[in-house]
């Protein structure tokens, strides 16, 4: 039963080509709501029946349709039917309607492959994708420089998160000599021992998890994405975002021998709700509120499994998902209501700061202070009472509290906002129901604790490492306090109409919303300069010597001369760098005769280890050059040098020589194309390709993809083997590069596809035939890639 799973995947793939072969955009996307909601309830079936297991097809092609798995499945399935339907009359007239169609059902599939992966390289390889799928996504007006700005962005956090989770895939790997998620589980559970592995592993998938969940500092891309369609803002908020509690609850065994990674969730986790809520009350955008309510939303999601409440971490994962995705969609009605009204409203929250609000004194602010202690104790009372007897076990009632707390301060504060005759009143109603709420909360979060891990062992575990160390908790608690304190602080000054003088200051920092977005836009200056200073010929002998001097030094002399020698072929620096400025100017044979020209001469030689090293500082050099590539020649060359680099890196390994020397052969074609079309290759010149030449802009889409090796694409093996060869801190630095130059490769064709089409030319698309070829050849590669893994 469990082999449904795959009807699933492959009806929801089918829906997308339906989409794009359907002539008729209307029946299309009623087909791909139809399709959608049909296999929401299949999920749903599998899921009532306990469909759970197991099974391999071949390769990494492994499926772990669990409790789970098929719990985030369902859940995915019911909120992108409800997006789905949403979005046939509120975007019928969206000139994008169809790509919208497809993006969103290649996005479910993703996600459904995601939370059913058995094997690590296939979750990775979904994670991944996710990243590219939601860049092209939040894309959907790519004629506006703003919304490929931010795009570009959500694309680059997406990439950094990969990094972490890679080296932790390659960890586990390399201590259990397996990927199957079923068996490192089983090896991890009946270890009893300590290792390195096993102490940086569930730090390594805390950080992937909090990139991905858009904390604090990097959750801009989440907050900033709002040019898009409001279905795509509800289904990144509702369904991207939480990835991150996901992969903690399916790597959840690797953190039942170190908590590091759990302090570092709950002291991140903490942060971003308090600063997300309070950047949030000072927005007077409605997208940007919920993006802001977002972001302290996953802040507490990440903070529960930071305490080891990993399934209280997907029960709030999916109300919250539920509810935002609602929000989203009904703020579309909202906002165009708004737009038709001239009247704009004060900014409440500016005015309390500044001049204050009018208060009832019928209720002394020693009161509020009171109710926001004893509403908390009495709701851990009843949960010990009601829940189980053993709750306060680990010392869970710290995120109880902690909730209770933020909660119970809103309240407060609604009531003095609220200005109501019977204020006292108004709190008490406002408390029941909050009461309420929150035994729920927890009845319903214990219980799907006992579904996801009907084994005890595992979370008893998990929670006594979470606790295991006090100092954190004590830290946080005092953190807590101080907050409360200072809530304090402001009831009173309001219950006695004072004015204090540090308010504004404080709504000017957070107005300008501590001031991350010039942070990010100084990072990405910053970035652009050293670019540009790699291109100078100082910074060429600069950088070249000491690796120059390193070679010399770790190897024999007449292998370091041959290595130098082959590196006219095979760059490596500093002998590489002259081979790769004067590729500039040259022709496409030279690009097939260089390289193998280096698979003979390295035929006969043994790659020292220590030029691995070496190998890693020539990739990221090229990679920096390409960055600020100027037009097509340029970043063809530089490409030359950073991926032939990587044979270095893999010890001279000849095999992946035609693999990488296909990625300049790519962009020399296309730049020749480009240049026969419009008579020259300058990049940001031509520009709107994506609407003036679609089937062109398709296949270089997919050829970016195979030139800066995604995942599991035969182009990625060499990635993964590298990072294989290399110790944990000359990995991350490689696996860096590669961010890098997968930034380098999409930016820089992004500037042919996207923005507003350049005026004064004549387009001319590819024809059927063309695309099919061209689509044909990658399938095949795309699949060759699931075989050789």
């Amino acid at each position: 039963m469990e082999y449904l799973i795959l009807v699933i995947i492959s009806v929801q793939i089918a829906s997308a080509v339906i989409v794009y072969l359907q002539k008729n955009e209307i029946l299309a996307a009623k087909l791909s709501t139809s399709i959608t909601l049909t296999n929401f309830f299949l999920s749903l079936f599998l899921l009532i029946t306990g469909s759970f297991g197991k099974f391999t097809l071949f390769g990494v092609l492994e499926f772990y349709p669990d409790r789970l798995g098929l719990l985030l499945g369902t859940y995915i399935l019911l909120v992108s039917s409800v997006v789905h339907k949403y979005a046939e009359n509120y975007m019928k007239d969206d000139p994008g309607y169809k790509r919208f169609y497809i993006l969103l059902d290649l996005i479910t599939t993703n996600l459904i492959l995601l939370v059913t992966a058995g094997n690590l390289l296939l979750l990775f390889f979904a994670w991944h994708i996710m990243g590219i799928l939601l860049f092209f996504m939040l894309n959907h007006n790519y004629k506006e420089a703003k919304t490929v700005k931010y795009a570009n962005l959500s694309f680059i956090t997406h990439r950094l998160a990969d990094i972490p989770l890679l080296i932790a895939i390659v960890l586990l790997f390399l201590e259990f000599g397996t990927l199957s998620i079923p068996e490192l589980e089983k090896e991890i559970l009946s270890n009893d021992g300590y290792n390195f592995t096993l102490w940086i592993v569930p730090l390594l998938v805390v950080i992937s998890a909090m990139l991905k969940s858009a904390q604090i500092p990097f959750h801009l891309w989440l907050v900033y994405s709002m040019e898009g369609p409001t279905p795509v803002s509800a289904l990144m908020h509702a369904g991207i975002v939480n990835a991150g509690a996901f992969l903690v609850n399916r790597l959840a065994f690797t953190f039942t021998h170190e908590n590091l990674g759990l302090h570092l969730a709950f002291f991140v986790g903490s942060l971003t709700a308090i600063i997300g809520s309070a950047l949030m009350l000072i927005q007077n955008d409605v997208k940007k509120a919920l993006g802001y309510s977002t972001v302290g939303q996953m802040g507490y999601m990440v903070m529960e499994f930071g305490i080891g409440a990993f399934a209280l971490a997907v029960y709030h994962m999916m109300a919250h998902g539920i509810f935002k995705a609602t929000l989203f969609l009904y703020s579309g009605n909202v906002i165009h209501s708004a737009r038709k009204d001239p009247n704009i409203p004060e900014d409440e929250v500016y005015k309390m700061v500044t001049k204050g609000h009018e208060v009832v004194k019928r209720v002394p602010w020693f009161t509020y202070a009171l109710l926001s202690i004893l509403i908390p104790l009495l709701i851990v009372i009843l949960v010990h009472l009601i829940v189980e007897e053993h709750f306060l076990k680990y010392e869970t009632q710290l995120i109880i509290l902690f909730f209770a707390w933020a909660t119970a301060a809103q309240v407060v504060i609604s009531t003095f906002r609220a200005e109501r005759e019977r204020p006292l009143l108004t709190a008490m109603i406002a408390i029941l129901s909050l009461l309420v709420f929150l035994l729920g909360y927890v009845v319903m979060s214990h219980g799907l604790t006992n579904f996801l891990y009907p084994h005890h062992e595992l979370v008893d575990k998990i929670y006594e490492k979470s606790f295991s160390n006090n100092i954190f908790l004590y830290l946080e608690m005092v953190l807590i306090a101080l907050i409360i304190f200072a809530g304090w602080i402001f009831i009173y000054y309001a219950s006695k109409e004072k004015f204090l003088s540090f308010n504004l200051s404080i709504y000017t920092h957070l107005s300008r919303e501590l001031y991350l977005n010039e942070v990010y836009d100084l990072t990405k200056e910053f970035i652009l300069k050293l670019s540009g200073l790699f291109h100078k010929e100082w910074m060429v002998v600069l950088f070249s010597l000491p690796l120059l001097f390193y070679i010399a030094s770790e190897v024999r002399t007449e292998e370091t001369l041959f290595a130098l020698l082959i590196g006219f072929l095979i760059p490596i620096l500093p002998t590489g760098y002259i081979t790769v400025k004067l590729l500039k100017d040259k022709d496409l044979y030279w690009y097939i005769l260089l390289p193998l020209l280096g698979v003979i001469l390295l035929s006969t030689f043994r790659v020292p280890e220590e030029v691995k090293l070496a190998g890693v500082f020539t990739f990221l050099f090229f990679t920096l050059r390409s960055i600020t590539a100027k037009n097509f020649e340029t970043l063809t060359s530089e490409t030359y040098g950073a991926v032939l680099s990587l044979v270095w890196v893999l010890q001279g390994n000849i095999v992946y020589i035609p693999v990488f020397m296909a990625s300049p052969i790519i962009l020399y074609l296309t730049g020749q194309y480009i240049r026969k079309q419009f008579g020259h290759t300058e990049l940001g010149f031509i520009t709107g390709l994506f609407e003036t030449m679609p089937k062109f802009s398709l296949l270089l889409i997919l050829s970016g993809l195979y030139i800066y090796g995604m995942p599991l694409l035969i182009s990625f093996k060499g990635i993964f083997e590298g990072t294989v060869k290399l110790g944990l801190y000359a990995s991350s630095l490689f696996l860096l590069g590669w961010v890098l130059f997968s930034v380098a490769i999409v930016i820089n064709l992004g500037k042919l596809l996207f923005y507003k089409a350049s005026y004064g030319f004549i387009y001319r698309d590819l024809d059927n035939n063309f695309l099919k070829l061209g689509l044909g050849l990658w399938l095949l590669v795309f699949f060759i890639g699931f075989l050789i893994y």
